[in-house]
Protein backbone atom coordinates (compact mmCIF):
# COMPACT_ATOMS: atom_id res chain seq x y z
CA UNK A 1 0.00 0.00 0.00
CA UNK A 2 3.16 2.41 0.72
CA UNK A 3 3.73 2.19 -3.45
CA UNK A 4 -0.22 3.41 -3.87
CA UNK A 5 0.36 5.84 -1.52
CA UNK A 6 3.78 7.44 -2.45
CA UNK A 7 5.39 6.23 -5.99
CA UNK A 8 1.22 5.75 -7.94
CA UNK A 9 0.05 8.89 -6.11
CA UNK A 10 3.21 10.89 -7.68
CA UNK A 11 2.82 9.49 -11.00
CA UNK A 12 -1.00 10.15 -11.44
CA UNK A 13 -0.72 13.65 -10.12
CA UNK A 14 2.09 14.47 -12.14
CA UNK A 15 0.35 13.40 -15.17
CA UNK A 16 -2.84 15.18 -14.18
CA UNK A 17 -5.01 13.10 -12.78
CA UNK A 18 -7.85 15.34 -10.96
CA UNK A 19 -8.72 12.90 -8.28
CA UNK A 20 -7.17 9.16 -6.98
CA UNK A 21 -8.15 6.85 -4.07
CA UNK A 22 -6.67 3.86 -2.73
CA UNK A 23 -8.91 2.00 -0.81
CA UNK A 24 -7.35 -0.61 1.42
CA UNK A 25 -9.39 -2.52 3.73
CA UNK A 26 -10.13 0.02 6.77
CA UNK A 27 -10.04 3.36 5.48
CA UNK A 28 -10.17 5.22 2.07
CA UNK A 29 -7.87 7.63 0.80
CA UNK A 30 -8.89 10.58 -1.61
CA UNK A 31 -6.07 12.90 -3.19
CA UNK A 32 -7.09 15.82 -4.92
CA UNK A 33 -5.64 18.54 -6.73
CA UNK A 34 -2.61 17.15 -8.39
CA UNK A 35 0.32 18.81 -9.26
CA UNK A 36 4.04 18.36 -10.82
CA UNK A 37 4.81 15.78 -7.78
CA UNK A 38 1.84 14.44 -6.89
CA UNK A 39 -1.30 16.02 -4.67
CA UNK A 40 -1.50 19.17 -3.07
CA UNK A 41 -4.35 16.98 -0.36
CA UNK A 42 -4.99 13.92 0.75
CA UNK A 43 -8.11 13.21 3.19
CA UNK A 44 -8.72 10.20 5.01
CA UNK A 45 -12.43 8.84 5.54
CA UNK A 46 -13.29 5.62 7.52
CA UNK A 47 -16.63 3.61 8.15
CA UNK A 48 -19.84 5.87 8.91
CA UNK A 49 -18.57 8.72 7.12
CA UNK A 50 -19.31 10.13 3.76
CA UNK A 51 -17.00 11.01 0.61
CA UNK A 52 -18.07 14.18 -1.41
CA UNK A 53 -17.70 13.92 -5.43
CA UNK A 54 -18.15 17.21 -6.23
CA UNK A 55 -17.64 16.36 -9.91
CA UNK A 56 -20.59 13.95 -9.71
CA UNK A 57 -22.86 16.20 -7.74
CA UNK A 58 -23.17 13.52 -4.80
CA UNK A 59 -21.30 11.79 -2.38
CA UNK A 60 -20.65 7.84 -1.31
CA UNK A 61 -20.70 5.98 1.64
CA UNK A 62 -17.16 4.70 2.79
CA UNK A 63 -19.27 1.48 4.45
CA UNK A 64 -20.26 1.04 0.66
CA UNK A 65 -16.90 0.53 -1.00
CA UNK A 66 -15.40 -1.15 1.82
CA UNK A 67 -17.90 -3.74 2.28
CA UNK A 68 -19.72 -6.16 4.94
CA UNK A 69 -16.95 -6.07 7.98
Amino acid sequence: MLADLNVKARLYGGAGYPVYWVVPEEVVYAHAAPKADGYDRREEYRRGSRIPVPYAGTDILVDDLLGPL
